[in-house]
């Protein structure tokens, strides 16, 4: 069986392999010295960052690799909005633990958007880990960067359902709370409770904000 073409990003072409494993192929082959950050990455395994585990290499190029392949939606798609905001909690404990755990081991997201984080109905998965880099004793920054990454994701998802754009005042309030010292979950469920409060109705999914916003 022929691997299966599954997408392509701005660094290469991504195809699935007959043992369900993915492979990307870069557009433009990296220096093998690449290869070090890589294998530095596979100290870090945890459930929600997926971190390639095989590597396609020449003595001098390192041409792509193989990581686990995820399944659910993408956060960019209509069909992750249907998902009920209240049974996303746990998914987001654990999201921001392995977080916090990749930037307490000083390793920055760069590149991280809601076009490669995936949501099952239980679980989150970020993958694309291409641009991710190393430093040195900068953990209590990176956790910020890091969590702040997600947080605005979160909320340009909540004010693009409903053109909340349009509402500066409710705009100025979810936008003031990604600032404040809260976790991943804190924010989420804050951002869904503004937004109950100020139309005084109810919702569970992100979808539903579409309903409220006249």
């Amino acid at each position: 069986m022929d691997n299966k073409f599954i997408g392509k990003g701005q660094c290469g072409k991504c195809y699935e392999l007959e043992n369900g494993n993915v492979l990307k192929i870069f557009n433009r082959p990296k220096s093998i010295s690449e290869l070090k950050k890589y294998k530095t990455f596979l100290n870090y395994k945890n459930e929600t960052i997926v971190f390639p585990h095989e590597f396609v290499t020449t003595m001098t190029k390192l041409k792509g690799h193989i990581s686990k392949k995820v399944y659910g939606h993408k956060l960019d798609t209509e069909e992750f909005k249907l998902y009920k905001i209240d049974d996303m909690y746990r998914g987001l404990f654990h999201l921001e633990k392995d977080i916090d755990f990749i930037s307490n081991s000083n390793i920055r997201m760069i590149d991280t958007h809601s076009g490669n984080i995936f949501y099952n109905g239980s679980k989150f998965s970020i993958i694309d880990v291409d641009s991710y880099q190393i430093y040195d004793n900068l953990s209590d920054r990176i956790i910020y960067k890091n969590t702040m990454i997600i947080k605005e994701i979160f909320y340009n998802l909540f004010i693009s359902s409903g053109n909340i754009k349009s509402k500066s005042d409710l705009d100025l309030l979810l936008r003031k709370y990604i600032f404040w010292d809260s976790s991943i979950c804190e924010t989420v469920y804050e951002f869904k409770n503004i937004i109950e409060k100020y139309y005084k109705n109810n919702i569970e999914t992100i979808d539903d904000i579409k309903r409220l916003v006249k």
